[in-house]
């Protein structure tokens, strides 16, 4: 699904330290992908309330709907040390790499 997405041309900051924040993300998906919030609800099984709170980031959502929205607009959500640098590695690298060790 994410190859049917176009690029973010505005990247929110990429360290997100709020709700607020991945909800910028959450909205300049959709909104580089040209969908209207109605129809991404519909496709991401949620409610028009409910991403609208999530892309605001007015209040608490539970951590399934923020994965089925993220998964659902071809956005990935990346975990990391704090201070370490990230380093990205296809699938298919990360998994040659996980049988040496």
């Amino acid at each position: 699904m994410a190859g049917k997405f176009s690029k973010i041309t505005h990247f929110p900051t990429p360290k997100i330290a709020s709700a607020r924040e991945l909800g910028q993300w959450i909205r300049a998906r959709r909104v580089a992908a040209g969908i209207r919030i109605d129809d991404a609800a519909a496709l991401c099984n949620v409610s028009v309330q409910l991403l609208s709170d999530l892309e605001n980031g007015n209040r608490s959502v539970g951590i399934d709907k923020v994965f089925a929205v993220i998964n659902c607009l071809g956005l990935d959500l990346i975990v990391k040390p704090r201070g370490e640098d990230l380093d990205i590695r296809d699938d298919e690298a990360g998994a040659d790499d996980a049988e040496k060790n």
